[in-house]
């Protein structure tokens, strides 16, 4: 049994920023120009073979054969797959010999997740340029995600095994920005290095930040709601836990947070001291903050392997 959840709310720790445009009830798209949407909209279409198997995973009464057959007429994802399930992301760490059988073990709900995750991140192929190399990008996203994982366990959230793809996928707006309006990206990285933050940064540039933009982009690609609402609200603490998407919601902002803290230990030399505020509005401890912390990062060594 994992610890009790702790409350939510506003956060006073001066973690949480305020509601970016694109937040819930924010119409994202009337806060952006029609210039730049027309750019992102550059954006190409997801393959043929995630809507098949997003229809497929959608049907619970779906058999695992049906969903390995679709995921074997893309050998490469289907590979990839493989690969993943094998992972510490799941805890069989090279048990699963065949693509039936990971389907089956692993289910479909994290099948469509895991397959999301993947063709999301072959859209996007433009090399490192100047001060931004997508290579340490997904890094971010992969710890992140493993992040929430062990927070997840730590907390007993039913969510634990699909949190993962979330945390990994939370600052897509990020990347659809850099790959699509290379010379607004360019402005962002200019202001942030003269001292803005970066969201604000991104506000002045496109009126909208990366939250806003990554939330229309999975709009677009008909990602399930739940991706669309955690990649719009991960800079904010939902109210409560209550239901599934809030977990989520909570775990991928915390787990970023964790991730920014190990991060900076990597870089520093020390773990930073979190406030006591901080620490007790979670229920955490600072030692059991830095297991925590020290083991995701452990297992997201070992998980960008797989993505290699």
């Amino acid at each position: 049994m994992g610890e009790s959840p702790p409350s939510t709310g506003p956060a006073s720790s001066g973690l949480a920023n305020p509601a970016p445009a694109g937040a819930p009830g924010a119409p994202a798209q009337l806060r952006i120009s029609p210039e730049l949407l027309a750019k992102l909209e550059r954006v190409a279409p997801l393959p043929s073979v995630y809507h098949e198997l997003r229809a497929l995973t959608a049907v619970r009464t779906t058999d695992s054969r049906s969903i390995s057959g679709a995921l074997e007429k893309d050998p490469v994802l289907a590979g990839r797959v493989l690969k993943l399930a094998n992972s510490a992301i799941f805890g069989f760490r090279g048990k699963i010999t065949g693509l039936h059988l990971a389907v089956s073990l692993l289910g479909n709900n994290n099948v469509h997740n895991l397959t999301s995750v993947l063709v999301v991140m072959a859209q996007f192929r433009r090399p490192a340029s100047g001060d931004f190399n997508p290579a340490e990008f997904w890094k971010h996203g992969v710890l992140c995600g493993c992040c929430a994982t062990v927070l997840a366990e730590h907390y007993g959230y039913s969510t634990r095994d699909d949190i993962f793809t979330f945390g990994l996928l939370h600052d897509l707006g990020k990347i659809a920005v850099y790959e699509n309006l290379p010379d607004e990206f360019a402005r962002i990285i200019k202001l942030n290095q003269s001292g803005i933050l970066w969201r604000k940064a991104e506000h002045e540039v496109l009126g909208i930040d990366h939250t806003g933009i990554g939330a229309l982009v999975a709009q677009s690609w008909k990602l399930p709601d739940d991706f669309v609402q955690v990649i719009r609200s991960h800079h904010l603490l939902p109210e409560g836990t209550a239901s599934l998407t809030d977990q989520r919601k909570f775990l991928v902002f915390l787990g970023n947070v964790v991730a920014h803290m190990a991060e900076g230990r990597k870089r520093d030399k020390k773990w930073p001291s979190m406030k006591a505020e901080f620490l007790q509005r979670f229920r955490l401890d600072q030692e059991g903050l830095v297991r925590l912390a020290t083991k995701a990062f452990e297992d997201s060594r070992e998980v960008r392997a797989e993505f290699r």
